[in-house]
């Protein structure tokens, strides 16, 4: 396997793996949001890369803003969702949904070279990614179920068609590979690294590292739970409509990729694929991901089993972080610096498992990558 990774000139959103400028999150005022952006920024400020947020819709900085008489919070945590750094015949875009009020041109700052270009019908960024293959050609990777036909989109408008996505990112119609994801979006069970490899989840081999965690603490009160979560995906992988991981890797082999099963997710709160992944200094790829750290001694492990599959099985990555938030305290659902209504997930979880579990999105979901055009 070459460890070396090249990449052409891309300009797409839910990225493959290529070099960064730094990334763009928006939306994150309470205590464990703030935890978790100060974690992502001191990994980014290693990987000498920037960071922006955007929590009041009239600037970007990036340090956390304070103030909260300025905090916009109609804005959605789910930057990678919103918004799109992209580069097509048009030049450098900031693709912004309407869903949310767009900024003005004049507070973007240190990204006034992108125009603000904003629809309703963009497609979140959890459920596609983009990349060119060994000919540089573009490919579009894409939950297929996100998709309307022409007769849907004249009635709805909120989701592209085919002829759309053909248009905003310049890629032919031979060039899309739909998978049909059910039951949750493209990015908590598939993660390009750098084509042709992508890494897809397989219930199967998380199960096999649950007996592994199992003998290490045979006392583990979380043993039946992750067991029971994963034998029902299992189940359902085998009924759904979509695809299941076998069926998964089989399309995408005949489209050249090479995937690579790993045992990604654990349960609505375990996730370590719904992660941001791009070329580093040293021309390798770095890796971040959401963390089971500030739990439990098992979950702790679980993290370390997934981290040695990775790189067992992807020699090209070369650095990881795991991104936490830091304790969830005892209190938490009661002090007001959490949603009240967080009740989902395992008992003993740390701030970006809370977030899986309860409002369904991880670190890729935070984080909307800005390309090194």
């Amino acid at each position: 396997m070459n460890n070396n990774i090249t990449t052409n000139n891309i300009s797409f959103r839910g990225y493959d793996a290529i070099r960064l400028k730094g990334l763009y999150l928006q939306g994150m005022y309470n205590r464990g949001e703030r935890n978790i952006f100060r974690e992502l920024r001191s990994v980014l400020k290693k990987e000498g890369l920037d960071i922006f947020i955007n929590n009041t819709n009239k600037g970007l900085s990036n340090r956390y803003e304070a103030d909260e008489k300025l905090i916009d919070k109609s804005l959605s945590i789910w930057g990678q969702d919103r918004k799109a750094f992209v580069k097509t015949k048009e030049g450098k875009q900031i693709l912004w949904d309407t869903n949310e009020k767009v900024m003005e041109q004049t507070d973007l700052g240190d990204l006034s070279e992108f125009k603000i270009h904003a629809a309703s019908y963009l497609p979140r960024g959890g459920e596609y990614y983009i990349g060119r293959n060994a000919n540089g050609d573009r490919w579009l990777l894409i939950n297929g179920f996100t998709i309307y036909d022409e007769k849907t989109f004249a009635k709805f408008h909120d989701n592209p068609t085919d002829k759309i996505l053909h248009k905003i990112f310049e890629v032919k119609p031979e060039n899309v590979i739909k998978l049909n994801i059910f039951g949750c979006d493209l990015d908590e069970i598939v993660r390009p690294i750098g084509f042709p490899y992508v890494l897809v989840n397989d219930y199967s081999k998380a199960l096999d590292n649950v007996e592994k965690m199992h003998k290490q603490y045979p006392n583990s009160e979380l043993y039946y739970p992750l067991k029971k979560y994963l034998m029902s995906q299992l189940s359902f992988s085998k009924q759904v409509v979509g695809d299941n991981s076998a069926a998964i890797c089989k399309k995408l082999r005949k489209y050249g990729f090479k995937p690579i099963s790993i045992g990604g997710k654990y349960h609505d709160d375990i996730n370590y694929l719904n992660a941001i992944a791009f070329i580093n200094k040293k021309d390798r790829i770095s890796y971040i991901s959401n963390s089971t750290r500030k739990t439990m001694p098992e979950l702790e492990y679980l993290e370390k089993l997934f981290d040695e599959d990775l790189k067992k099985c992807s020699p090209q990555i070369s650095d990881t972080y795991y991104i936490s938030g830091g304790k969830r305290p005892a209190d938490e659902r009661c002090c007001g610096s959490l949603s009240a209504l967080y009740a989902s997930g395992l008992a003993r979880r740390n701030i970006i498992m809370d977030i899986l579990a309860n409002r369904y999105g991880g670190i890729h979901c935070m984080s909307a990558e800005i390309p090194r055009f």
